[in-house]
């Protein structure tokens, strides 16, 4: 959080006080359960296991920092502001080939919207 504020008060905005992070919905928890069942191979951008979503960041000059949906005052702390971060899928190409299939999720999927021969 620390590289997002030195980023906001060098392009002239307020600091936040804090970012949420949003719990998943029920169905990108299915989704992370499946991701964990091929392994959670490689890492997201705070060095964290690479899980089916990340929190979305884009880089500033040479840190990655927090992209927020929306943004207010933070009612726990007049004066100061608050934010929610947001949730985005990591795309196959950015997951380690040599570890697992980068695609697994979107194939089990696909393997699950087959029509059943019966």
């Amino acid at each position: 959080m620390e590289a997002t504020n030195q980023a906001r008060e060098q392009a002239g905005q307020a600091r936040f006080r804090r970012i949420q992070v949003p719990a998943f919905t029920a169905e990108q928890m299915v989704l992370d359960a499946v991701r964990g069942y091929n392994g959670y191979a490689g890492r997201d951008p705070f060095g964290l296991a690479l899980h089916e979503f990340r929190l979305r960041t884009r880089l500033a000059g040479t840190a990655q920092i927090l992209e927020v949906a929306q943004e207010g005052p933070d009612p726990e702390a007049p004066g100061q502001r608050r934010a929610w971060a947001v949730w985005e899928p990591v795309p196959a190409a950015e997951r380690p080939a040599q570890v697992g299939d980068p695609d697994y999720v979107a194939r089990v999927r696909a393997w699950l919207d087959q029509p059943v021969d019966g």
